[in-house]
C-alpha cells in the first residue's frame, strides 16, 4: 500500500489524484498478470483512471 505523508507526519493511504479514491480499494480489476516479482495488477477507479501496482510475493525475485 502506498502511503502520503500529512503535515503532522502521519500517514494516509494513496489517493487518486483526479478524484481522491483511496488508491489502496482497487474500484475495478482491469486485468492480473504474473510476474518474476509477484503479480502486476491494473486497476480503474470510478473517474475511469488506470493504474498498476506490483502485489510483491515473499521469496519472489526483486529486482
Amino acid at each position: 500500500m502506498d502511503t502520503e505523508a500529512t503535515g503532522n507526519g502521519t500517514l494516509h493511504p494513496a489517493r487518486c489524484p483526479d478524484c481522491g479514491w483511496p488508491e489502496d480499494q482497487a474500484y475495478r480489476v482491469v486485468s492480473r498478470h504474473t510476474v518474476s516479482a509477484g503479480q502486476l495488477l491494473y486497476t480503474r477507479c470510478p473517474c475511469g483512471r488506470l493504474s498498476t501496482r506490483l502485489l510483491r510475493i515473499p521469496g519472489a525475485v526483486h529486482g
